[in-house]
């Protein structure tokens, strides 16, 4: 049996599924390989930044307030504490929104706002918008075994049960998850290292009684029988985490009773009543795929990176993935873009990739600020694992290095019960605990990578001036026009009410966006643009009668003056930027726009409209023509 789409994705995880929405909202047909039955029951990753909202957003608003509808409310989620035990002693907390002025600069940002929804309630929302549109096949209960290539693009072999299904596509997309077995089959090596090796338990339980007003989104926990996160899913859904020793544990060394062991010793309370609904095991690494693209074959989200969950970049960043390569597999498939643009796929998205995952190992180790004063260290567990799997003791029986693990846990918890205690000894150690607390606002409020990463490189004209950055560039958000960056946020008016800048993007088209009342002094040159390029280009303003002060936020936030203008690509970020319609940098951007054309597209000839065609051009040294 054989089946014939355009793309081939595998993977129908969050990051598969978007990325064959945006396929299908570009007209592109795929087949989207899964080898569940069903959404996924434990809920894995969970933080939602206000970008990945803008992505779903732009594929169908319904889905992305779809979205925040089964999200907590927002006051759930405003901040993190650390305890003893839920039962005992704060030791500290950060805000993970800011008060005053702050949080109304955040709320100008993005026509939407982060959340934190567990991938077990997400799924299910993006495969019902899945199978609500005609161009994407799901085909649940299929292991993928192989994929070939072949001159006009890749076949696919998949299984369900022990029959054999071919598919066949253009192009193939590995959204398969960090053990890819498609990134294998590309023999693509992954490079960084293993941190630690985690378990979790996703349990109810009723635990209003500890929290006074609210129970925060993650908490901390510190004592002698157990230390590590403990993270609320809303309406009384839980995971905890805890250390495991892969060398010597197997998951079903965390037996039921052993689990609520270990909850009732981050609750500080026996008095629970305790439902597990699903248990599991992951290994946390920070590695990044070598290359991103093997021919005709592409990787997105784990399958392509893997982050510590310290600042929940993963699913995120794969989110942001699937929006970069689905504008330019759609354009390619139309004839309107030349295949060497897919390079720059992997050109603009693997140093996000890298930024999130430095952020997410210094995030890692700085808990250490935190935890060294009684005497805890977040390498020491992992090291202790290798440790047990290498001679001299490898050589033990498997009972005796169990009993190691759990001796060593019970020395390494053994500093942590000073926390609790009343005396001025330990006064003085929960001031320091709580003074490094307040060191830890990156690894909770990261809006500066989340929606302020650039692409130097890649589809942009770049410019010989610095990227803006507030602070850091981690916890506060600048918003730019620097090519390269997201389109700021704006609101404006039109026939149908007021919408953002965002609204203004089409599918496979690029915008011209004008402050103010220009866009007809602009509509010449978007003309002449349109001229040199095989998509669309809309010229829009921005524009809202209602409001006053436009012309100065244009000015402020947009960068290129009243009479300048900004040209988007499809997926909402700069390819360039003017200050006027000046001839000499129109030209410049035509020069850059015919890069970008097919050479065999007889539809749209460059030569035919009096245009050269240089041998060997760069567009932002990220896309070469010979």
């Amino acid at each position: 049996m054989a089946k014939d789409g355009k793309v081939v994705i595998v993977g129908a995880g969050p990051v598969g599924c978007t990325a064959a929405l945006l396929l299908a909202k570009n007209g592109i047909q795929t087949d989207l390989i899964e080898r569940r039955s069903h959404p996924v029951l434990h809920p894995a990753a969970h933080v939602l930044n206000a970008r990945s909202l803008e992505i779903w957003a732009s594929i169908d608003r319904r889905l992305a307030q779809a979205i925040l509808d089964a999200s907590p409310p927002p006051e759930e989620l405003l901040e993190i504490v650390w305890y003893t035990a839920l039962s005992g002693r704060r030791l500290g907390h950060i805000a993970t929104v800011p008060g005053g002025e702050d949080l109304l600069r955040i709320m100008e940002q993005s026509a939407w706002r982060s959340t934190h929804l567990g991938q077990h309630k997400l799924e299910p929302l993006l495969w019902k918008q899945i199978e609500q549109t005609p161009l994407i096949t799901l085909h649940r209960g299929m292991t993928f075994e192989s994929a070939t290539e072949t001159e006009t693009g890749v076949k696919v072999v998949a299984r369900t049960g022990t029959m054999p299904v071919e598919f066949k596509g253009r192009y193939l997309i590995g959204a398969d998850g960090a053990n890819s077995a498609v990134r294998q089959g590309c023999q693509i090596p992954m490079d960084g290292p293993e941190l630690a090796h985690v378990a979790s338990a996703f349990f109810r339980a009723d635990l209003s009684r500890f929290f006074p007003q609210r129970p925060p989104l993650l908490s901390w926990i510190y004592n002698e029988n157990f230390v590590g996160p403990l993270i609320h899913h809303y309406d009384n859904h839980w995971i905890l985490m805890s250390p495991y020793f892969p060398s010597v544990q197997s998951g079903e060394d965390f037996t039921p009773q052993r689990w609520r062991q270990l909850i009732w010793g981050a609750i500080g309370s026996r008095a629970v009543d305790i439902s597990l609904i699903s248990t599991g095991t992951w290994t946390m690494t920070s590695q990044i795929a070598e290359r991103y693209r093997s021919g005709r074959i592409f990787l997105v989200g784990d399958a392509a990176h893997r982050f510590p969950p310290t600042g929940g970049f993963g699913l995120n960043t794969g989110a942001g993935d699937a929006q970069n390569l689905a504008w330019k597999l759609a354009g390619v498939l139309s004839g309107a873009l030349c295949e060497p643009v897919l390079d720059t796929y992997e050109t603009e998205r693997r140093p996000v990739a890298a930024a999130n995952a430095a952020q997410s190992v210094k995030n890692h180790f700085k808990m250490d600020l935190v935890t060294r004063h009684f005497g805890l260290k977040s390498g020491g567990a992992a090291s202790f694992n290798k440790a047990l799997g290498a001679p001299p003791l490898s050589w033990l029986p498997r009972g005796r290095r169990q009993g190691l693990v759990e001796r060593g846990l019970a020395r390494a918890r053994r500093g942590a019960a000073a926390l609790a205690i009343t005396s001025r000894k330990s006064d003085e150690l929960r001031g320091r605990v709580a003074a490094d607390i307040a060191q830890q606002q990156e690894h909770f409020s990261a809006r500066g990578l989340e929606m302020g990463y650039a692409y130097a490189q890649g589809i942009v004209m770049p410019e010989n001036s610095p990227k803006p950055v507030a602070g850091a560039g981690v916890v506060d958000y600048r918003p730019t026009t620097w090519p390269g960056a997201r389109l700021p946020h704006a609101w404006c008016g039109n026939k149908a009410g007021e919408i953002s800048t965002h609204d203004l993007l089409e599918p496979g088209a690029f915008l011209l966006l004008t402050g103010p009342g220009r866009a007809l002094a602009w509509s010449e040159a978007c003309a002449k643009l349109s001229a040199h390029c095989a998509l669309p280009i809309r010229l829009a303003e921005l524009a809202d009668g209602a409001n006053p002060n436009l012309v100065s936020y244009w000015e402020r936030i947009f960068e290129v003056g009243a009479d300048g203008a900004v040209l988007v690509r499809p997926d909402g970020h700069v390819f360039s930027r003017f200050m006027a319609p000046d001839e000499a940098a129109i030209e410049a951007a035509c020069h850059s726009l015919r890069l970008l054309l097919p050479r065999g597209n007889k539809d749209f000839s460059p030569t035919a409209r009096g245009l050269a065609r240089p041998h060997s051009l760069t567009v932002g040294r990220g896309l070469a023509r010979d």
